[in-house]
């Protein structure tokens, strides 16, 4: 899953850790945590469920793209 911009660059990555790992004909469940990489694959922030921690200072627009990615996430689950 991908963070873009209004010019639909790239802001970042997101990598969603696996729940349950697929088995024979079951897909895997996705996790409720992921990390936030930049392009280079630097970690930029981490969501635990319901918790966002940012790893450090963030350019705009970036910092509000990835504060309000959880409550995108929520609405996204039928919040």
């Amino acid at each position: 899953m991908q963070i873009l911009d209004a010019h639909k660059r790239v802001v970042c990555n997101i990598v969603w850790e696996v729940y349950k790992k697929a088995v024979l004909s079951r897909p895997a469940v996705p996790g409720k945590n992921c990390d936030y990489l930049d392009t280079e694959g630097n970690a930029l922030a981490r969501f635990d469920s319901k918790r966002l921690v940012l790893h450090r200072d963030l350019p705009e627009p970036m910092r509000t793209l990835i504060v309000a990615s959880p409550v995108a996430f929520d609405l996204e689950d039928g919040a």
